[in-house]
């Protein structure tokens, strides 16, 4: 009989779980955390988390797809076709074509967020965010100490030769619409973006993004994770020079401020504002949180 049902195709372990034996059922698997995609937005503290995640939250069980590592060839051929980031957008599309809720993905891309991954099954979303400024100007002494490019040696100089695209480069990164004109338009849409993301930090306080995005996804035992591929920064930068880039980055400076206003909420919504670890609350955030703390008071004096 047990040969018999074999060879009617059931397969042993089948047969056997028919049976009702003990040995041939299978323990349930522990529930897995969400799928992550973490967008890497260029020099804003990216390789630093990147290292954070595979460290913490790959595990065997993972699908773990890395832009920069498998679909950097799909990038540079379209390149060369003059396509660039659409080619980025269809590697993502091509992987993703048999995801499930069933399976933990962590896709850790050097790209931009685009529409079409809200749709991804089970996803959560994380991003890194920087002082615009501070970004521009370390962008310009990475590319400047590893490509050694020849757009200027000078600061001045090689601000003359980018372009808006790279001045707002996380309004960019975070609209869902990849454009080289970006528009105030463009602005709204990575704003209402945000709301798709369950983690937004800040590489001015790195030390502080790290206890959120631990707390958020539950990664214990942590110990201190190094700043890689950090470029270094400017210690003397013209006063009018600083002030042009400002000018220039205005869409990022109003998209960064309204991050750091969700970033509050989150850490209000997960107790974290009342926790006296000074690392929880940045600096750059604490004036907020000040105006957040009267306002709360005025409401509540019926003022």
């Amino acid at each position: 009989m047990y040969r018999a049902d074999v060879a009617r195709g059931g397969g042993a372990a089948a047969v056997l779980r028919r049976l009702g034996a003990p040995f041939a059922r299978r323990p349930p698997r522990p529930p897995h955390p969400p799928s992550l995609c973490y967008i890497h937005i260029y020099k804003c503290g990216g390789s630093s988390l990147r290292k954070h995640i595979t460290d913490h939250l790959v595990t065997p069980r993972t699908t773990l797809v890395d832009q920069w590592a498998h679909g950097w060839e799909w990038a540079v051929t379209a390149r060369d076709r003059g396509l660039g980031n659409l080619a980025r957008a269809e590697y993502l599309r091509y992987v993703a074509r048999d995801w499930t809720p069933q399976r933990h993905v962590v896709v850790l891309t050097h790209s931009f967020f685009y529409a079409f991954m809200v749709r991804w099954p089970g996803f959560s979303f994380a991003t890194l965010l920087r002082d615009p400024v501070k970004r521009v100007l370390s962008q310009f002494h990475f590319q400047k100490r590893t490509f050694e490019r020849s757009r200027g040696d000078e600061l001045s100089a090689w601000l003359d030769t980018i372009s808006a695209f790279e001045f707002n480069m996380q309004t960019a990164a975070l609209c869902g619409a990849p454009a080289t004109a970006l528009t105030p338009l463009h602005l709204e849409m990575a704003k209402a973006n945000l709301h798709h993301f369950d983690f937004v930090g800040f590489v001015d306080d790195f030390e502080a993004a790290l206890a959120l995005f631990d707390r958020v996804y539950g990664v214990v035992g942590r110990t201190t994770v190094p700043r890689l591929n950090a470029s270094p920064e400017p210690l003397d930068v013209p006063a009018e020079v600083a002030e042009r880039v400002r000018e220039r980055c205005h869409l990022d400076r109003e998209l960064v401020d309204y991050a750091r206003r969700l970033y509050l909420a989150k850490l209000a919504a997960l107790d974290m504002l009342d926790a006296g670890d000074p690392e929880v609350l940045p600096p750059a955030l604490a004036g907020l949180a000040g105006e957040a703390s009267l306002a709360a008071g005025r409401d509540g004096d019926g003022r």
